[in-house]
């Protein structure tokens, strides 16, 4: 039987759903949409020839070497470029004492191993991504590594309860991350 106060209890069962909805969601606003297009290419590139030794060309080495990661189709020389921008990308990183661009760049490398069918090599890659990122307490980057190794896992078996458990790591530093 609804109670007078009923409106009030599911308007915060609506709230509580649409603040669970955002923090999943948040990341991605966060985080903006990096580069999607050629044209976006093209005009990163002229940035990076710009720019010098800074955090930004770090970020926009990522986004480019992400770009060619995700082109479509299994091209080896967009996996090539994909890890060139990445090394750079590191090597940068460490030069300027950059964390977040160090383990963006490591999550990189990890998921450029994977689309290139080294399971055993991106694990690794992963793995360390999450220690470095736990050890800078970098809560982004975590969620992210989390995520990258728990898209190694299929849907079946034993790999569905490991898919499971690092996604539960994932949600849990992107609430921690919402709540900080």
């Amino acid at each position: 039987m609804w109670t007078r106060n009923s409106a009030i209890i599911l308007l915060s069962k609506n709230i509580k759903f649409l603040l669970i909805a955002f923090v999943l969601i948040n990341p991605v606003f966060v985080k903006g949409q990096g580069i999607r297009t050629k044209a976006e290419v093209e005009v990163a590139e002229i940035k990076l020839r710009r720019l010098g030794q800074t955090e930004n060309k770090v970020d926009l080495l990522v986004d480019a070497g992400t770009y060619y990661l995700n082109l479509p189709g299994e091209v080896k020389a967009d996996l090539a470029t994909a890890m060139n921008l990445q090394g750079q990308a590191f090597g940068l990183a460490q030069k300027i004492e950059y964390p977040r661009g160090i383990a963006r760049s490591i999550v990189l490398k990890g998921n450029i191993l994977r689309e290139s069918g080294d399971k055993a090599g991106s694990t690794k890659t992963y793995n360390q991504a999450i220690a470095y990122t736990s050890k800078f307490d970098l809560k982004d980057q975590l969620a992210e590594a989390y995520a990258a190794i728990g898209a190694l896992f299929s849907n079946e078996g034993t790999d569905l309860e490991k898919r499971l458990a690092t996604m539960k790591n994932r949600w849990l530093y992107t609430v921690r991350l919402a709540i900080s």
